[in-house]
C-alpha cells in the first residue's frame, strides 16, 4: 500500500466519528440537491476504511 494512502486511512480512522457526521451531512445535503453521485462517494469515504480496517 503506498505511504499516502496508509497516512490517509490513519487519518481516516482516527477522525472517523468526525467523518461519520461530516458524511451524514453530505448524504443529507446530496439528496436535498439531488446529486446521487454524491451520495456514493459519501457512502465510499465512510465504509472503504471500515472495510479496510
Amino acid at each position: 500500500m503506498p505511504f499516502l494512502l496508509s497516512q490517509i486511512l490513519e487519518v481516516m480512522e482516527t477522525n472517523r466519528q468526525f467523518l461519520g457526521k461530516q458524511v451524514l451531512h453530505l448524504l443529507q445535503l446530496a439528496l436535498l440537491v439531488d446529486q446521487p453521485h454524491l451520495c456514493l462517494w459519501s457512502l465510499l469515504i465512510l465504509v472503504v476504511p471500515m472495510v479496510l480496517h
